[in-house]
């Protein structure tokens, strides 16, 4: 059993870098002037070379985040979904673009007459050829 596992050489996490490493799995909270501190990378040892760790913390990607049959079933990237609303007002191209990432785009179509209905559906149709999208009537 590991009683402390302890990490230097890492980075300091604050509002000014939370970009910086987009490529991490593990962030960990140590104390650091007895105050936590949210750091990445670094070196994890059971020496005590260093700060001890106090969490570890996953960082998923959005790969790891919902249910991996939704992407299976609709051949999407993602297990996301966005648009949908009323008249329209997220745009076909927004469904459009959304679908062409890899997430499931959906087209909101209340309120709105037929024709414009069928003349968006053609539209998306033709801009995704065989990528999924949702119509929400």
């Amino acid at each position: 059993m590991i009683d402390e596992l302890y990490i230097n050489n890492y980075n300091i996490l604050d509002s000014n870098n939370l970009d910086m490493k987009s490529d991490l799995r593990c962030a960990y909270v140590i104390k650091l002037d007895g105050k936590n501190k949210l750091v990445v990378g670094g070196n994890l040892n059971l020496e005590k070379e260093g700060s001890p760790v106090l969490y570890m913390i996953p960082i998923p990607t959005e790969d790891d985040l919902g249910d991996e049959s939704f992407r299976n079933d609709y051949n999407v990237r993602y297990s996301y979904y966005a648009g949908g609303m009323a008249h329209a007002i997220s745009s076909v191209e927004m469904v459009i673009a959304l679908s062409k990432a890899g997430f499931m785009g959906s087209y909101g179509s209340g309120g709105m007459s037929l024709d414009d209905i069928n003349n968006d559906i053609d539209r998306i149709n033709r801009e995704l050829k065989d990528k999924p999208f949702i119509v929400n009537f």
